[in-house]
């Protein structure tokens, strides 16, 4: 196994099973929106969060990890210049780019450059879950040193994440059924409430109202109630409740919440903020 520094990752997890993504995005809101939605997202870690493209080129180089999510626009060293520097450096990390940049022969250098994926601002969380998606099916694909057409499909076009996939254990009739649920109640709601009404245990019902706030579709708020752990209380985020579409074939599974521990003088890690619709 080649090492993590500058990218050279050989294609492995690390120990814990884990892709580790470093996130370089200048607004402090929006890179927490960005932490929470690997948090809840299978197989990923945050690896820290940076603000410049100096800082990002440090981390990279001197501690590496699986996957950058980058921000073009970044201050100081922008992120053109910092992806320019990364593969001509030789390093091989994947990347996704984030920013508002639409200009044609900015996106035609940075696909040139094998972004695993192109977000335009301002794009959904569903829209990044997808593209996180679609770097974990192609990682996992090339884990072996002989690869077959099926593992060639995913890694290239062919296999890129069908926009419907639900993370492993929930259903499409599940989702339907809490976001029905959820709207009918008018006030906010605890994940008890939502079990109760809906037949499901609280666990259950819970995982289904994280996946709605991770999405959008929901909000949550914890309001102070005195000593001891806050309740979590859900709302709905719109009172349309479109149907769910059949669920993918290509269903994941959801970790519980976990970030990889940065040492002393290192850039941070990322700190998960609440879940919004769209980032812009």
């Amino acid at each position: 196994m080649r090492d993590r520094a500058f990218g050279k990752t050989g294609r492995r997890c690390d120990e814990g099973g884990l892709w580790r993504v470093l996130i370089a995005e200048h607004d402090p809101e929006i890179a927490s929106v960005y932490g929470r939605t690997i948090l809840t997202t299978p197989r990923m870690a945050v690896a820290g969060t940076v603000s410049r493209g100096e800082d990002a080129l440090a981390f990279v180089q001197h501690r590496g990890c699986d996957l950058l999510l980058l921000d073009l626009r970044l201050p100081g060293m922008s992120g053109l210049r910092l992806l320019r520097n990364i593969r001509a450096s030789g390093g091989e990390i994947d990347v996704i780019a984030l920013t508002a940049t639409r200009n044609r022969t900015i996106v035609s250098e940075v696909i040139r450059y094998g972004v695993v994926d192109y977000l335009v601002k301002p794009f959904t969380v569903e829209r990044l879950r997808r593209a996180l998606a679609l770097f974990v099916n192609r990682a996992d694909a090339l884990q072996a040193d002989l690869l077959d057409q099926a593992a060639i499909d995913v890694a290239c076009a062919s296999g890129r994440v069908d926009p419907d996939w639900l993370p492993k254990g929930l259903s499409s009739e599940g989702v339907e059924l809490v976001r029905r649920t959820l709207a009918r109640g008018g006030t906010p709601q605890s994940a008890i409430d939502v079990a109760n009404a809906a037949g499901l245990a609280r666990g259950t019902a819970r995982r289904y109202l994280e996946y709605l706030v991770s999405i959008g579709e929901a909000t949550v708020a914890a309001p102070p109630r005195g000593p001891g752990r806050p309740r979590k209380l859900y709302r709905s985020a719109s009172g349309v409740v479109p149907r769910v579409q059949s669920v993918s074939a290509a269903q994941l599974r959801v970790p519980a919440l976990r970030t990889t521990r940065s040492p002393p003088g290192a850039p941070g890690v990322a700190r998960p903020g609440a879940a919004e619709v769209s980032v812009t």
